[in-house]
């Protein structure tokens, strides 16, 4: 009976554990993509001589105007 016990145990750890790590696999991803975005859209706009105006709200862009001198 131990046996039994101490196996289901293992094998809720494990799985616990690979939720933990695909969760904040997702979210980093979530993070860098938000970052990039916001990076493209800046540089594009600096590019065009303009000074841009950001809004965000968690992860998402929320407002962006690039406002051109």
């Amino acid at each position: 009976m131990k046996f039994k016990k101490s196996t289901l145990t293992k094998k809720l750890a494990i799985t616990i554990s690979a939720v933990l790590v695909v969760t904040g696999f997702l979210f980093i991803s979530e993070a860098y993509f938000s970052y990039s975005e916001v990076r493209n859209m800046t540089d594009e706009c600096y590019d065009n001589g303009g000074l841009p105006k950001i809004e965000k709200s968690g992860l998402s862009v929320e407002y962006f105007s690039c406002n051109r001198n």
